[in-house]
């Protein structure tokens, strides 16, 4: 996969799904989309695939729009099928010598997103490698000092795939204010009865200023930490 494709994948997994269903609408959309061996459909059903999990409804991302879509783009574009498709976007977007190349700030800024609820922002970071293979990047605590001056809360939220194809998830928690990450990393660990499964890291290479946890339960992504960290702001109203 081109550098520049995986470097922006995460804003096209937003924008794939609402720009098929305006294009599709357009009397040459069928035309276009067939142009080049299908180049275009087979684009579209890509990021389509990968931001629903390959349809899959267990990870609970997939939604009617994506499997309708995903089989009119199929249509289109058969080859290669989804899953061969699938599997080879999925390790591109997983390779580690790619995140490797990146630097700290390229890693943090690649898929970051951020939230506010009772007057407290939370920023969150996803990067796709672990979080000991940030920590070895230089200046990657100074980048990180950068997003904790500008949120109530900052996190990033690791994932890295293992050649058996498991996955593992860390999250890593920092606040400019004095206590803020501790607690919210309590808050985090108790939500809906322990649903995260966070057990800390005490490794070395964990800086004094972030909080870090393995998280067992490798099912909930950015999707389910996002309203816990809200629920958790809510709670100091």
């Amino acid at each position: 996969m081109p550098l520049l494709l995986r470097a922006t994948l995460p804003l096209l997994q937003v924008l794939a799904l609402s720009f098929y269903q305006r294009f599709a609408a357009h009397p040459e959309a069928s035309d276009i989309l067939s142009r080049d061996n299908g180049a275009a459909a087979r684009a579209l059903l890509g990021v389509i695939l990968i931001d629903s999990v390959n349809l899959d409804p267990s990870a609970k991302k997939v939604c009617d729009g994506d499997i309708a879509a995903a089989s009119a783009l199929q249509l289109i574009a058969p080859e290669p099928g989804q899953a061969q498709l699938f599997a080879q976007l999925d390790d591109a977007k997983f390779d580690q010598t790619f995140w490797g190349s990146l630097n700290p700030a390229q890693c943090l800024r690649y898929d970051f997103k951020s939230f506010t609820t009772a007057g407290k922002s939370v920023g969150l970071s996803s990067v796709l490698c672990p979080f000991n293979m940030l920590m070895v990047k230089s200046n990657f605590v100074e980048e990180v000092e950068k997003y904790r001056g500008q949120f109530d809360l900052y996190g990033v939220l690791t994932m890295a795939k293992a050649n058996d194809g498991t996955r593992a998830r860390q999250v890593c928690l920092t606040s400019k204010h004095d206590s803020m990450a501790a607690e919210a990393a309590k808050f985090l660990a108790a939500y809906e009865g322990g649903f995260f499964q966070l057990e800390e890291l005490k490794e070395v290479f964990v800086p004094s200023s972030v909080l870090a946890f393995d998280q067992k339960n490798t099912a909930p992504s950015r999707k389910q930490v996002v309203p816990a960290c809200l629920k958790y702001f809510e709670s100091l109203a």
